[in-house]
């Protein structure tokens, strides 16, 4: 089911960057990679909260940022491998869909991308 939701983000996000992209979609990989990161660190760092002061947490802050780094790398390889050369399935998938259910959906796609960051945002800027 998850990654039947990723397929539509993709979908989505690669038909608005089409024009500069093509099928290969890099920027819609990014745009995921880079929420799927910021959820893996509200996830990571919540935790790591739980046995860290605020100045030991702010002493470690950069080397968090190079793991967050990496973990985008990682997570951009997995998804750029999962949706490589996809681009045709999921537009015959979703090519016909109701204006009006693309509208809602493209306002869920949204807010899929913004909540991770917002809420990272929100947690960690103390």
């Amino acid at each position: 089911m998850m990654y039947f939701f990723y397929d539509y983000i993709f979908y989505r996000l690669a038909q608005w960057f089409f024009k500069k992209d093509g099928k290969s979609g890099i920027r819609a990989i990014a745009l995921i990679s880079s929420s799927q990161s910021f959820m893996v660190g509200l996830i990571v760092l919540s935790n790591v909260d739980l046995f860290l002061t605020v100045e030991e947490r702010n002493l470690h802050s950069q080397k968090v940022g190079y793991v967050g780094a990496v973990v985008f790398l990682l997570l951009y390889f997995v998804n750029y491998n999962r949706f490589s050369d996809k681009y045709d399935r999921l537009q015959s998938h979703w090519e016909k869909e109701p204006k009006r259910k693309k509208i809602i959906k493209a306002f869920w796609v949204l807010i899929s991308l913004l909540l991770p960051v917002l809420l990272f945002a929100i947690v960690f800027t103390k």
